[in-house]
């Protein structure tokens, strides 16, 4: 995961992947794993996945496994 720091800027760090995938998960409540990084423009798929890594470390989504969805959790 790529943290901000002297040599790594802000902009390329994880933490603007963070907001967007966070944000479209919480708008939307429930989606499928496999639309949240189509449905995010402007990052690749690593970049995507580790922000779910991120978010959900946090504890801030869950993963439902029989559904294959995404869950924000309040």
């Amino acid at each position: 995961m790529r943290l901000p720091d002297k040599v790594t800027a802000y902009g390329e760090s994880v933490f603007p992947s963070l907001i967007q995938v966070g944000l479209l998960i919480r708008r939307n409540q429930h989606i499928r794993v496999s639309d949240v990084c189509r449905s995010v423009n402007g990052i690749g798929v690593a970049d995507c996945f580790q922000a779910l890594d991120a978010l959900f470390a946090l504890g801030m989504i869950e993963l439902d496994s029989q559904k294959e969805d995404i869950r924000y959790v309040d």
